[in-house]
């Protein structure tokens, strides 16, 4: 009896994954966007900050903490700018 009842089990949740949606490459390309870049500034504090305090000092880290601070806001500004820019480019005029 148990062992029907993991057949039904298992039919009932192959349904639901049949009625799911495709692969979207947008999607995706979007989402892979975001990691890389989420990736590129977390390993940019999390390295470049301390090798530079190591080897300039307290005050260099500051400056770069600075610096690099200021390199996210613009591409995060940028990033913004282009997704407006995409989004008005793509709207239907129905």
């Amino acid at each position: 009896m148990a062992k029907g009842w993991r057949c039904c089990h298992l039919l009932a949740i192959m349904g639901r994954m049949s009625h799911r949606k495709g692969f979207d490459a947008r999607r995706f390309a979007r989402s892979q966007e975001v990691r890389l870049v989420a990736g590129f500034f977390i390993i940019l504090y999390l390295v470049g900050g301390p090798l530079i305090w190591y080897f300039y000092g307290a005050g260099a880290a500051l400056l770069a903490l600075l610096c690099m601070t200021g390199a996210l806001l613009f591409f995060l500004a940028l990033y913004g700018l282009v997704s407006l820019l995409g989004r008005w480019a793509n709207r239907d005029y129905t």
